[in-house]
């Protein structure tokens, strides 16, 4: 972590935080922001689950899903170097063995990317570059596909996405046995170059997910997509 990165810890969810006093880390560990964006309304998280973290930032949801998923794996994906560097002290901070730290990006092809730095920390993104930001870092992108190749993993209990434009590569991209490997899902959208975020929507209804979406009012394109293989409290 860079030595001009200012940190202090803060207490949540029964965890502790090392996060940057005065940025977006610190709605990312208010209660208010977590509902409803780590895991659905009515979804329960068991103690074995395979969960995936895309764009994990300092580590808030993974932190919580490996709480819960005890006997289970958290696989926190996140391509910032600095933010990832916080999600490892996070991970080391609450003594947690069942995360697995991975400094990637997902996308819809794999190779090196950039990754486009924002004002707010947790706003970088392959796919959106702000004006008069700088210009970004270099990073490793991979496909959905070849990540669970690589982590050998034939089944997934849960992925959560918040990938700042990258969801439609990821998922628009993915074959329907690869998104078969996938029990649920909460992914967030975002307005990218006008795409209507209804086909991510026809996309996992075609896979054979249950969908279920919140939009935003403020932000035509920004919502929110939960997809499950049978409806949530069935």
């Amino acid at each position: 972590m860079p030595n001009s990165v200012t940190t202090a810890i803060r207490q949540m969810s029964g965890a502790r935080f090392l996060y940057r006093p005065g940025t977006s880390d610190e709605e990312v560990l208010s209660p208010d922001y977590q509902r409803g964006r780590f895991f659905p309304p009515g979804y329960r998280v068991g103690a074995a689950q395979t969960i995936i973290d895309v764009g994990a930032h300092i580590g808030a949801f993974a932190v919580v899903a490996a709480q819960q998923a005890i006997d289970g794996v958290v696989y926190a994906v996140e391509p910032s170097r600095e933010s990832f560097a916080i999600l490892v002290a996070n991970v080391a901070l609450n003594g947690l063995t069942n995360v697995r730290p991975i400094r990637t990006a997902l996308s819809g092809a794999s190779g090196p990317a950039v990754l486009y730095h924002a004002t707010e920390n947790w706003a970088h993104s392959l796919t959106i570059r702000e004006p008069g930001t700088d210009g970004g870092e270099p990073v490793l992108a991979m496909t959905l596909e070849t990540f669970l190749a690589e982590h050998s993993l034939s089944h997934v209990d849960f992925l959560k996405m918040n990938a700042e434009g990258a969801e439609y590569g990821v998922l628009l991209t993915a074959r329907r046995a690869v998104l078969g490997v996938l029990s649920a899902m909460l992914i967030e959208c975002h307005p990218v170059d006008g795409r209507p975020a209804e086909e991510i929507v026809d996309r996992l209804r075609e896979s054979g997910f249950v969908v279920q979406t919140d939009w935003s009012y403020d932000e035509p394109g920004k919502g929110w997509i939960t997809a499950t293989r049978s409806p949530l409290g069935a």
